[in-house]
């Protein structure tokens, strides 16, 4: 019977395809410096996604020239994007797709650098100026990302949420140094994150081409409500 279940499903992995209208970006730069806010704020945002049953897929650097498959693209405290990559979203965001910006998102560069609204110093204006902050999406946005916002942007949406709310912050110290369990709860603020998610997505639909072809990843059971 083992055998015969083998040969039957042996492709129910290799041929699978994701359904997932939704990508989390694993950005390669801003991870390797390694902040702990940005571990937090990543663990907690898909944290709360799992907790609210929204399956997502996990996207990398290299993806973002093929996001067409997604129409959410959710980006957490991910500091350090080039300007190459945040064209690339940006396109994107013009042509139909959504994003959600949560924390320092694009506020530096890929050597960690502050982007600043001032790129030359020309006049004593300029010196005085020199230190205001800049994020990369501002320029399709019009927004400051010093407060939370959700709007139309182009023939897309995009959202941002300033502050991702931990039930418990790290002491400091050498406790930091590793992210403990309780700290990758689902955020403070999950009502307000999932607010803009709505916007973003009012319509959240999964399509199945026929019934042999859906995988189901995340689930729970009717009777205790316990995740499979």
């Amino acid at each position: 019977k083992f055998f015969n279940f083998y040969h039957s499903y042996k492709h129910y992995q290799t041929k699978q395809k994701s359904l997932s209208e939704i990508a989390f970006l694993h950005h390669n730069n801003s991870m390797t410096f390694s902040t702990l806010e940005t571990y937090l704020e990543l663990a907690a945002m898909q944290q709360l996604f799992q907790e609210e049953r929204i399956p997502f897929n996990i996207v990398y650097t290299k993806d973002l020239e093929a996001l067409d498959q997604y129409k959410l693209l959710c980006v957490s405290s991910m500091h350090c994007l080039t300007d190459a990559e945040g064209a690339l979203i940006k396109k994107w965001v013009k042509a139909g797709g959504n994003l959600l910006v949560t924390g320092k998102t694009g506020t530096r560069d890929e050597y960690f650098r502050l982007r600043t609204k001032i790129k030359e110093i020309k006049s004593v204006d300029d010196l005085i100026r020199q230190n205001e902050t800049e994020n990369l999406f501002s320029d399709i946005t019009g927004e400051d990302f010093t407060s939370n916002f959700s709007k139309n942007t182009g023939k897309g949406r995009c959202a941002y949420i300033k502050d991702v709310m931990h039930i418990a912050l790290p002491e400091k110290g050498p406790a930091t140094w590793m992210i403990n369990a309780e700290y990758c709860n689902a955020p403070k603020n999950k009502a307000e994150i999932l607010k803009a998610v709505d916007f973003l997505l009012p319509e959240r639909k999964m399509k199945v081409g026929s019934a042999e072809d859906l995988l189901v990843d995340i689930c729970a059971r009717e009777d205790t409500g316990e995740g499979i």
